[in-house]
């Protein structure tokens, strides 16, 4: 085969492999290798707080939700926003997005900053993870898990708590080994290198309760909010 050729066969090849996924470049979501996620924090700038007049909330929750509408429509997903008010000291707002490929995250997460409820906030923390397996502790949680996310099926949960898995303090044989531990899902923090573990529950009683039972580090602790609610949460 000559140069020519060869070069012709790798094109034809990439178009091939170009035409199983969406024109806009993002990853098929079958399978748990396309399952990715990023959780962000924000908090509100002391020098420039967050302010919207009475008039301007409608117009600017809108925006944010065409926005959302928008990068669903691309394959990027809003778990969800939550508020994480006096659980860290260094944010006010948690961000949980869900995709195939981690470069349509970050094109979701750039649309998104540039809302007018996102702009004027101070962006505190990110990380990219990659989803390990479905729900731990449950028979049916592989059955029901959706495989887009590696999450269960339905809405997110009230309550959020994001666990770091490697140095849990008392190191039972779920954490020992990054294992689900709390019976949410396990996760690779790329970002930081750390094993993690995702818990959802109805209620913040239930929540706590599943943290007392064996040692964990919480990473991230929140409430789940609606995008109108956002605007109480950051003024």
């Amino acid at each position: 085969m000559t140069e020519n050729s060869a070069a012709d066969a790798a094109t034809a090849a990439a178009a091939a492999a170009t035409d199983q996924t969406p024109e806009t470049g993002t990853a098929s979501n079958d399978g748990a290798a396309g399952r990715v996620w990023l959780l962000a924090t924000f908090r509100v700038s002391s020098s420039h707080p967050f302010v919207l007049d009475g008039r301007d909330v409608p117009g600017a929750v809108r925006e944010l939700e065409d926005i959302m509408e928008l990068i669903e429509g691309e394959g990027v997903a809003v778990r969800g926003w939550y508020d994480v008010t006096g659980f860290r000291s260094d944010a006010d707002l948690l961000l949980w997005l869900t995709a195939g490929a981690a470069e349509d995250l970050q094109w979701g997460y750039r649309e998104l900053r540039r809302t007018a409820i996102l702009r004027p906030l101070v962006r505190s923390g990110s990380s990219i993870v990659a989803v390990e397996g479905p729900a731990a502790d449950s028979a049916d949680s592989a059955e029901t898990a959706d495989p887009a996310t590696g999450l269960g099926a339905g809405d997110a949960g009230a309550w959020l708590a994001v666990l770091g898995l490697s140095g849990a303090r008392h190191g039972g044989a779920g954490a020992s080994n990054g294992e689900a531990a709390h019976g949410g899902v396990a996760a690779l923090d790329v970002s930081a290198g750390e094993r993690i573990e995702v818990v959802e529950t109805a209620t913040a009683a239930e929540l706590f309760g599943r943290l007392q039972e064996k040692g964990s580090r919480p990473v991230h602790l929140g409430r789940l909010v609606t995008p109108v609610e956002l605007v109480e949460v950051l003024q």
